[in-house]
């Protein structure tokens, strides 16, 4: 199979050839899910013209690298805010403040972020999915052709 020239990659960066749409069914941002490091998919298909091939590597890239890390964010400061505001209402009224107070502003910031970075990686997992439905449903491959030495 001919290889297709690609942009070098820093030091250390892995290549992920992507020879065929069916290759970018199994792509997850979900821990545990993914090869570590995940590289830089690069599309491998002579047939793809240069602006699409681009396009769609910059994309798949962009949506394979997300990593939730912006909901979590969002997630921890709702949390500290919930915080406050339990502590601030205990304090109110008349209730000293104790080390439970500490407990549960670290528990509602625990909580807090890692429910949003849940719901960063679902929302990035679907993003995921919806461009990978998209790009096997405009890109024209030939049928693989599958080996039916496991049959038996």
């Amino acid at each position: 199979m001919e290889q297709i020239e690609t942009s070098p990659m820093p030091k250390g960066r892995v290549l992920r050839p992507v020879t065929h749409p069916d290759d970018l069914k199994g792509l997850s941002v979900m821990p545990l899910m993914h090869p570590n490091p995940r590289g830089r998919l690069v599309l491998q298909d002579k047939s793809l013209p240069d602006e699409v091939r681009s396009r769609w590597e910059k994309d798949l890239n962009r949506a394979y690298a997300a990593c939730g890390c912006g909901e979590a964010s969002l997630g921890l400061v709702v949390g500290l805010l919930a915080a406050l505001i339990f502590i601030a209402a205990q304090v109110l009224s008349g209730i000293p403040l104790t080390g439970w107070h500490g407990l549960w502003l670290f528990l509602a910031v625990a909580i807090g972020q890692g429910l949003g970075k849940f719901a960063g990686l679902v929302r990035a997992q679907s993003r995921l999915a919806r461009l990978v439905v998209e790009i096997g449903r405009d890109w024209r491959a030939e049928p693989r052709a599958h080996s039916h030495d496991a049959c038996g």
